[in-house]
């Protein structure tokens, strides 16, 4: 009799354990940098502010930068220009050959579109800010954004 008691008490103790652990879910990760691996452009105005077009004889020479909120450049991206593009021409992409790591996650970061143009400044196309905090549900590996006719994706990692 003792030993089909203790058996069933152990059956239980066994059984309570097993609903613990399916009960259990996994701890969440808590990321505190994210790295940059690419930069797409999709969507872009192909006309200035005056309605002019941005180069007066073929398409703008497009690059991007990284900027802080002072627009002091992070990375300078004008090497690495897409020259002539056309609304055909779009999505333009680029990777980086060394990833851009965001390690401050509550400072914003801004990808800025320019039109590079030898003789006079590059012409600001347009711009829009990450604040990776703000995306830190569910660490998506990949966040669009788009402001003023510019659509912006950056593709990265979370680390």
């Amino acid at each position: 009799m003792k030993i089909k008691i203790l058996t069933l008490i152990t059956i239980m103790a066994l059984a309570i354990i097993a609903c613990k652990k399916q009960n259990t879910t996994p701890a969440q990760p808590n990321y505190t940098n994210f790295k940059i691996l690419n930069v797409k452009l999709s969507a872009m105005p192909f006309l200035d502010k005056s309605s002019d077009e941005w180069d007066p004889f073929d398409g703008p020479d497009v690059f991007f930068n990284m900027e802080d909120a002072s627009s002091n450049v992070l990375y300078n991206g004008s090497s690495s220009r897409y020259k002539d593009i056309s609304k055909t021409d779009l999505p333009l992409i680029w990777d980086f050959v060394t990833a851009y790591p965001i390690t401050n996650l509550d400072v914003t970061h801004f990808v800025t579109a320019y039109d590079y143009d030898t003789i006079d400044p590059n012409d600001l196309i347009g711009y829009i800010g990450f604040k990776l905090s703000e995306h830190k549900s569910g660490y998506p590996k990949t966040i669009t954004k788009t402001l003023n006719g510019l659509t912006v994706t950056i593709n990265g990692e979370w680390y």
